[in-house]
């Protein structure tokens, strides 16, 4: 039995990279095989098995993008997600101006979006990252997959293409880090829910009236003067060789980079905004990011770790 349970073992610790198993994996198995047996079990539990599949892929992507750069990116992503979820779902309740249904916008899907973000959002701030990625998970299956099953109850353009490309992005991003914690992660929330109200607001919406979700594409606005400005900061930052804040930056605006270049080759929309002013810093941004934490590039420290604090670089 131990050696078939072993075997079993051995199987799920394929998850974790080949380092991490040089260094870790002998006494892993080890502690898991006694606590095994001990219980009398012949094979891992369903909760072992979800948690090294888990803790495993998050060590794959540790050694990809640095932890603490990724969780910081992946909680601008949880937050831009939940904050535009919010405008999105609040500006398509009431009617439509002109008073026929937009071709585009939240119609009957908002509900769940709005759900599915919100319910991310608080399972992050309590500490249940799993039941955060699952509801993100099955929030946008069912945003992509219920208007082509079921026509009759959604229709295709319950959230337009742009927008759901920025979701979508958002909610990779959100799910392959650790959200962190704490009052300001709500007031970042707040802080995008305000931007895409503005941006809504810009486009012609006010109370009771609504306006297709792809009017946050179809002008130069909020939105993209914030990446802008944000892709600004990153380059001061890194001028002042702050780079883990730099690549922060740089990480969490990836969604929104990859949803401008999507909709100016698509020509889903025109006129957001020259897309190359947003997503070529990000996409050196990245690359210098995965040259740095791979060990290919040496970046110079921070003045202040002269005096013997640690740098950034992992």
């Amino acid at each position: 039995m131990s050696r078939e349970l072993d075997a079993r073992y051995q199987a799920r610790l394929r998850w974790y990279p080949r380092s991490w198993r040089t260094r870790h994996g002998e006494a892993f198995i080890g502690t898991a095989l006694a606590v095994a047996e001990a219980e009398g079990r012949t094979r891992p539990t369903m909760r072992e098995t979800v948690s090294m599949a888990a803790h495993g892929l998050a060590a794959r992507l540790d050694l990809v993008v640095d932890p603490r750069v990724r969780d910081a990116g992946s909680t601008v992503a949880l937050t831009m997600g939940a904050g535009i979820a919010l405008a999105v779902s609040v500006f398509g309740v009431g009617t439509v101006a002109g008073g026929s249904e937009p071709t585009s916008g939240v119609h009957d899907l908002g509900a769940i979006v709005l759900g599915a973000w919100i319910l991310a959002l608080v399972a992050a701030l309590a500490g249940l990252r799993l039941a955060g990625s699952v509801a993100l998970v099955c929030g946008t299956m069912v945003v992509v997959v219920v208007p082509r099953v079921l026509p009759g109850w959604a229709s295709a353009d319950g959230v337009d293409r742009a927008t759901l490309i920025l979701l979508t992005c958002c909610a990779v991003l959100a799910i392959v880090g650790r959200p962190h914690r704490g009052p300001w992660t709500i007031g970042a929330t707040l802080g995008w829910a305000l931007l895409v109200a503005l941006a809504f607001v810009g486009a012609g919406a006010h109370a009771g009236v609504r306006v297709p979700s792809n009017a946050l594409w179809s002008q130069v606005g909020p939105i993209w003067y914030a990446a802008a400005v944000a892709v600004i900061a990153a380059v001061v930052l890194a001028a002042t060789r702050r780079w883990a804040a730099s690549f922060t930056i740089v990480l969490g605006l990836t969604p929104l980079a990859v949803t401008l270049v999507v909709v100016e080759m698509r020509g889903v929309v025109v006129g957001s905004g020259s897309p190359e002013v947003i997503a070529i810093p990000v996409a050196v941004g990245l690359l210098l990011l995965a040259l740095w934490n791979s060990g290919l590039l040496t970046l110079p420290a921070p003045r202040r770790d002269q005096r013997g604090e640690p740098t950034p670089a992992a």
